[in-house]
């Protein structure tokens, strides 16, 4: 990771930078997304549909400047931990956190026809997702971006 200004620690440069996306800052966010949607499956609050739909949503427009779980980590941890060694491109986190987005918005949008049950294997596809990614480091929907970009 590089540092432009001496005075800015490493972490926070880098996990916002154009060029590369600190890798704990984004298991962060789907670590907390996959969290809040198997707690309101398991305890029966739907409301933790849109509420996922609207914090991926907000990562997806505003990129990961503008990602509200991104910039937490960065202002919470960004100070105390060393530079990352595994990073991410910004772009393919960008139309990931938009197909998750999408796919919270459909399952949304499906509660609010009262069709719960449709709404929830929807969110749970992306609870997986994200616990997956928040596991582990892999993250199945840039996969699925970078997938579709190489096919063109």
């Amino acid at each position: 990771m590089r540092c432009d200004e001496g005075s800015r620690n490493p972490v926070t440069v880098a996990a916002v930078d154009s060029e590369r996306l600190d890798g704990r800052a984004t298991r962060f966010e789907h670590g907390v997304v996959a969290l809040t949607l198997l707690a309101g499956f398991t305890f029966e609050l739907p409301w933790t549909l849109p509420l996922a739909a609207g914090v991926t949503a907000v990562g997806a427009v505003f990129g990961p400047r503008g990602a509200p779980l991104v910039r937490v980590f960065v202002q919470m941890m960004g100070p105390r931990i060393p530079p990352a060694e595994v990073t991410a491109d910004p772009t393919e986190w960008r139309w990931g956190a938009a197909l998750e987005a999408a796919v919270l918005g459909l399952a949304t949008l499906l509660m609010f026809g009262s069709l719960i049950g449709l709404a929830w294997i929807l969110g749970l596809a992306v609870a997986g997702i994200d616990a997956l990614d928040g596991a582990t480091g892999v993250n199945l929907s840039a996969r699925v971006v970078r997938h579709g970009r190489e096919r063109r």
